[in-house]
C-alpha cells in the first residue's frame, strides 16, 4: 500500500501518538468523570446527613422532653393512693405538682404545640389525664379531658395512645392537621408518646404534640446546585412531603426499595431527566431524601470536552512533525543498504559496501557491517560450495551401490522374521488356553474359600451359642438355688410360726373357762338379786346381761375353735405340698440345671473343635488360593510376554518390509542427490568471485 518506507514510519509513530493520546485523553478524561461523581455523591450524601441531624435533633429533643414529663409523673403519682381515691387524689393532688412544670415545658421548647399524660383507667371506667397546650393567646393552659369513649382502642386516632403500650417503646405518629384555636391553615402537627411505668405497672403514655412544618421548614434552607435540586421528607407511613409536583406511588415505591442502611445514594430517572440521590435514614422513621440532576452534577465534566480536544490537537500536530523528521533520518540510510543488496541479488560478490555506511553508529552501521560480512561469507561459502559438489557426485554414486546391498540383506531377515512370528503365534495360543483352565481353577478354590469362610463364621457362632447357652445354665442354676434355700428359709420360719394356733387353743380353753365361771357368777348374781326383791331389781337386769354376754362369749369359742381346727388342718397341708416341692426341686430341677450346664460346656468344646478344622481348611484354602493367583499371574505374564514378542515380531517384518521399501526410495532419493548435485556445480560456476 505505501512503498517508501519513510511514509510507513510516518504513517505508524502518528498513529501510536494518535492511539496513545486518545487513551490518555479517556483515561483523564474517566478519571475525572469519577472524581467528580464521587464528589458529588459524597457532598450530597453529606448534605443529606447534616440536615437530616438537624431535623433529627428537634425529635431528640421532643423524645427527651417527653421523657422528663414521663420522669416528673413518676416520682409524683402513688399508685396505691390513686386506686383509692382515682378522681381526689389526680386532680387534686397530682396535677397542681406537674402542672406548672408542663407549662414550664411549653413555654421553653416554642416548637411543642401541647403536651400530656393520659391513663385510660378500666377501673373507673374513665380517663384520667393533664392536657397542656398553647390557648388562642399562646399561652399554656390545662385543658378538658376527653371521655372514656373517645379512648376506645376501636376509636379512630387512638395509634398514639395504643402502639407505644403494644410495643412497650416511643412512637411517632403520622402527621396530621393542627385543629388548635391558634394554628394558621395548612400547619401539620406530630404525636410523640412513650409508654409510662410506674412500679412495674403500666400507667398509661406520656406525649408531646409539635409543629410539623418546623421540621419541614428545615428543607427550604436546603440548597442544592443552585436550585435545581430538591428535597423530600419521608416516614414509615409511606407519605413524601416536598414543595415539588408528587411522585407517583410506584416511583416512590421503586425509591423504598433503593433505600438500604442508614445513609447512602443512587441513580434514578424521574420523567425521563436522570437525578442522583443521596438519602439518610433517622431513628424515628424519617428519610431525607436529596434529588441532584445529573445536569447539574457533571457540569464539571462537560467543561473538560473542549480542553481535552485541544490538547488532543495539539499532540497529534507535534508528533507529525516529529514523525517525519524521524521518518527521513531513518529511511535515507536504510534506502543506501538496499542498493547494496541489489548487487547481492544479482550474484555480484565483486562488489564491496559504501564506507560512508559503514561509519555510522546506530542501527545502521551495525547493519551495514553485517551486510559487509555476510557479503565475504557467502563469497567464501560458494567457494566451498564448489570444491563440495565435485565430490558429492562420487560420493553418491557409492551410496548407491551400499543401498543395493543394504536392501537384498533386509529381504533375507524379512523372510526369516516371518517364520519367527508364525511361531510366536502358536505359543501365544497354546499359553491363552492354559490361562483359561488355570482361570477354571481359581473359581472353584474362590469357592471352596468361601464354603471354608461360611463354615469358619457358622462355628464361630455355634461356640457362641454354646457358650451363652451355658452361661445362661449356670445363671439359672444359682437362682434357683438361691430361690430354693430363700424359700426353704422362709417355709421353715412360716411352719414355725403356725405352731402358734396351737397356743390359740390354750387360749380358748382359758377365755371358755372365764366365760363358765362368769356365767355361774351372772346366776348367782341373779339368786341374790331376786331374794332382795324391789331393791335388787335393777342388779338382777345386769347379772342377767352379763349371764347372756358368758353364754355368747362361748358359743363365740365354739366357733374360734373350729376355725383353729381348720387352720391346723391347712397348716399341716401346706408343710405337706411345701415338702414335696422342696424334695422335687432337689432330685429334679437342680439335677436337671447341673445336666444343661454340662451340655453348653460339651456343645461348646465340640463347636471350637469344628472352628479349628474350619480354621485349618480355610488357611489352608487361602494358601492354595495364593499359589493358584501367583500362577494365573505368572502364565498371564508370560502370555502377555509371548503377546508382546509376537507383535514385536510381526513389527520387524513390518519394518523390514518397509525398510525395503525405504531402501528403494533412498536409492531413488540419492539418484536425485546427484542430478541436483551437478545442478548446484552448474549453478556455482556461474557466479562471479
Amino acid at each position: 500500500m505505501f512503498r517508501k518506507i519513510s511514509t510507513k514510519i510516518i504513517i505508524a509513530i502518528v498513529s501510536t501518538s494518535i492511539i496513545t493520546a486518545v487513551i490518555a485523553v479517556i483515561f483523564l478524561y474517566v478519571n475525572a468523570s469519577s472524581l467528580i461523581s464521587k464528589e458529588a455523591q459524597q457532598k450530597l450524601e453529606e448534605t443529606a446527613v447534616s440536615y437530616s441531624n438537624e431535623m433529627e435533633q428537634i425529635m431528640l429533643d421532643a423524645e427527651s422532653d417527653t421523657r422528663s414529663l414521663g420522669n416528673l409523673a413518676r416520682v409524683s403519682i402513688d399508685l396505691p393512693l390513686l386506686k383509692q381515691e382515682p378522681y381526689d387524689y389526680f386532680y387534686q393532688t397530682v396535677i397542681p405538682r406537674i402542672e406548672a412544670y408542663f407549662k414550664l415545658v411549653l413555654n421553653d421548647s416554642p416548637l411543642l404545640v401541647s403536651t400530656y399524660i393520659s391513663r385510660r383507667d378500666e377501673d373507673i371506667q374513665d380517663v384520667l389525664e393533664i392536657f397542656a397546650a398553647h390557648n388562642a393567646e399562646g399561652v399554656p393552659e390545662i385543658e378538658s379531658v376527653p371521655s372514656y369513649e373517645e379512648y376506645a382502642e376501636d376509636a379512630p386516632d387512638m395509634e398514639w395512645y395504643y402502639e407505644p403500650l403494644r410495643q412497650n417503646q416511643g412512637y411517632w405518629s403520622e402527621p396530621y392537621e393542627d385543629d388548635s384555636d391558634s394554628a394558621e391553615p395548612g400547619d401539620m402537627i406530630i404525636s410523640y408518646t412513650c409508654p409510662l411505668v410506674i412500679d412495674g405497672e403500666t400507667f398509661g403514655v406520656a406525649g408531646i404534640d409539635m409543629s410539623f412544618n418546623a421540621i419541614l421548614n428545615v428543607m427550604d434552607d436546603i440548597s442544592i446546585y443552585d436550585g435545581m435540586g430538591y428535597s423530600i421528607l419521608t416516614d414509615n407511613y409511606g407519605n413524601f412531603y416536598s414543595d415539588r409536583d408528587a411522585l407517583s406511588e410506584q416511583q416512590q415505591a421503586e425509591i423504598m426499595e433503593k433505600i438500604t442502611g442508614i445513609k447512602g445514594n443512587f441513580q434514578y430517572e424521574i420523567d425521563g431527566q436522570q437525578y442522583l440521590l443521596a438519602y439518610s435514614s433517622m431513628a424515628s422513621g424519617h428519610t431525607l431524601l436529596l434529588f441532584a440532576p445529573n445536569a447539574s452534577v457533571y457540569a464539571k465534566v462537560n467543561q473538560l470536552i473542549p480542553l481535552t480536544l485541544g490538547i488532543l490537537a495539539g499532540v497529534l500536530l507535534l508528533s507529525a512533525i516529529i514523525a517525519f523528521i524521524l521518518g527521513k533520518n531513518i529511511s535515507n540510510p536504510l534506502i543506501k543498504l538496499s542498493e547494496e543488496l541489489k548487487y547481492l541479488a544479482k550474484g555480484d560478490f565483486t562488489h564491496e559496501v559504501q564506507p560512508s555506511l559503514l561509519k555510522s553508529k546506530d542501527e545502521t552501521g551495525t547493519l551495514a557491517h553485517s551486510l559487509s560480512e555476510l557479503h565475504r561469507f557467502i563469497r567464501d561459502l560458494v567457494s566451498n560450495v564448489l570444491y563440495v559438489s565435485r565430490d558429492l557426485d562420487s560420493a553418491v554414486m557409492n551410496a548407491r551401490d551400499n543401498m543395493e546391498q543394504l536392501r537384498s540383506d533386509i529381504q533375507m531377515i524379512y523372510g526369516r522374521t516371518e517364520n519367527l512370528s508364525a511361531s510366536m503365534e502358536e505359543t501365544s495360543a497354546a499359553i491363552t488356553l492354559i490361562n483359561e483352565n488355570s482361570s477354571g481353577i481359581r473359581t472353584e478354590m474362590n469357592t471352596f474359600h468361601q464354603a471354608n469362610k461360611e463354615t469358619d463364621h457358622y462355628a464361630f457362632e455355634m461356640k457362641e451359642r454354646a457358650d451363652n447357652l451355658e452361661m445362661s445354665s449356670r445363671q439359672a442354676n444359682k437362682v434357683t438355688v438361691d430361690m430354693y434355700q430363700a424359700s426353704s428359709r422362709e417355709l421353715d420360719i412360716a411352719i414355725k410360726n403356725a405352731e402358734a394356733v396351737e397356743e390359740i387353743n390354750v387360749l380358748l380353753q382359758d377365755i371358755l373357762a372365764i366365760s363358765n365361771q362368769t356365767n355361774l357368777l351372772a346366776l348367782n348374781a341373779s339368786i341374790e338379786a331376786a331374794r332382795a326383791g324391789e331393791a335388787g331389781r335393777g342388779f338382777a337386769v345386769v347379772a342377767d346381761e352379763v349371764r347372756q354376754l358368758a353364754e355368747n362369749s362361748k358359743a363365740t369359742i365354739e366357733k374360734m375353735k373350729n376355725i383353729t381346727l381348720l387352720i391346723n388342718k391347712s397348716v399341716d397341708d401346706l408343710k405337706s405340698s411345701a415338702e414335696r416341692i422342696i424334695r422335687f426341686m432337689e432330685e429334679q430341677v437342680l439335677d436337671t440345671f447341673d445336666d444343661m450346664t454340662q451340655t453348653g460346656k460339651s456343645y461348646s468344646q465340640d463347636s471350637e473343635y469344628i472352628r479349628k478344622v474350619a480354621d485349618q481348611s480355610l488357611k489352608a484354602s487361602n494358601l492354595m488360593n495364593d499359589t493358584l493367583q501367583t500362577i494365573s499371574e505368572s502364565i498371564s505374564e508370560i502370555s502377555n510376554i509371548t503377546l508382546i514378542s509376537t507383535n514385536d515380531t510381526l513389527d520387524i517384518s513390518h519394518g523390514s518390509a518397509n525398510i525395503v521399501k525405504q531402501a528403494d526410495a533412498v536409492s531413488h532419493e540419492v539418484q536425485v542427490v546427484r542430478n541436483a548435485s551437478a545442478a548446484l556445480l552448474k549453478l556455482v560456476e556461474d557466479l562471479k568471485l
